[in-house]
C-alpha cells in the first residue's frame, strides 16, 4: 500500500502500539469469534461492562487488556495461551495504518497495515464493528425470555444465595440446555428480573473487579 486515497467518509490514523498488547487483542478477537461470542458476550463473561471489549478492539481507542485477564480468557475459551498470545516478538512494537470509513447509522470499518522493516505497508485486517444487537452463529440452544425463566429457577432453588460470576452462570446454562447460549441473553434476562422487582438479583463486584451476581438482600 502507497499513501491512502481516501473517500470522503474515511479517515486515516498513524501511530505505533505495543506488539504484545497488539497481538493479544486480535488473537482474542479470533478466538472470540470462533466461540460465536460477539463482544458484548465476551465482555458480559470477563465481568465488565458492555463495552469493555468493543473498546479493546476499537483501534482507535487506548484501551488494553490487563495482565489479570489472561488466565480468565484461558479460562473462558478453554485454550492454550499461544492462543490469545505468543510468548516472543521479533519486534517490541508496530507502527500501523488505519483507515476508518464511517457510514452513518451503520457501524464503523477498519482497515489496519503494519509498516515493514523496508518501509512498506502491508495489509493485517479489515472488520467491521458488530452492531449492538448482532450476535454470531452458532445460534443460541435458547432465547432470551427461556433463559430469563431458567434463572428465575435458579433464584427460587437459592443458587444465587452466594456471589457467582457471569461465566459461572454462562456454564450453568450451557449444561441445562445442553448447547451454546449466547451470554447477552442472561445479561437481558438479569436486567428484567430485576424490573420485575419480586426477586431482584444484585450486581456487585469480586476482589478480582469482575461483577458477580446474587439475590439482592432485601
Amino acid at each position: 500500500m502507497e499513501n491512502p486515497v481516501l473517500l470522503p467518509n474515511q479517515s486515516a490514523f498513524y501511530f505505533s502500539v505495543t506488539a504484545i498488547d497488539f497481538d493479544k487483542c486480535y488473537k482474542v478477537r479470533k478466538q472470540r469469534i470462533k466461540h460465536g461470542f460477539s463482544d458484548r458476550d465476551l465482555a458480559f463473561l470477563l465481568g465488565f461492562e458492555p463495552r469493555y471489549v468493543k473498546d479493546i478492539e476499537d483501534p482507535t481507542h487506548s484501551k488494553r487488556y490487563k495482565p489479570k485477564d489472561t488466565n480468565y480468557l484461558l479460562h473462558i475459551f478453554d485454550c492454550e495461551l499461544p492462543e490469545i498470545m505468543e510468548s516472543s516478538f521479533p519486534r517490541r512494537s508496530y507502527d500501523l495504518c488505519l483507515i476508518v470509513t464511517a457510514t452513518p447509522r451503520k457501524p464503523r470499518t477498519f482497515d489496519i497495515y503494519i509498516k515493514q522493516p523496508n518501509g512498506k505497508w502491508k495489509a493485517y485486517l479489515n472488520f467491521t464493528e458488530l452492531a449492538e444487537n448482532e450476535c454470531l452463529s452458532p445460534r443460541s440452544k435458547a432465547d432470551a425470555i427461556d433463559v430469563q425463566e431458567y434463572l428465575l429457577s435458579l433464584l427460587a432453588e437459592g443458587y444465587l444465595d452466594s456471589p457467582k460470576t457471569g461465566l459461572e452462570l454462562y456454564r450453568k446454562c450451557i449444561a441445562h440446555f445442553d448447547g451454546h447460549i449466547k451470554p447477552v441473553f442472561i445479561a437481558s434476562s438479569i436486567r428484567e428480573i430485576n424490573k420485575q422487582g419480586d426477586m431482584p438479583i444484585g450486581i456487585d463486584k469480586n476482589r478480582m473487579g469482575r461483577r458477580v451476581y446474587r439475590r439482592a438482600k432485601k
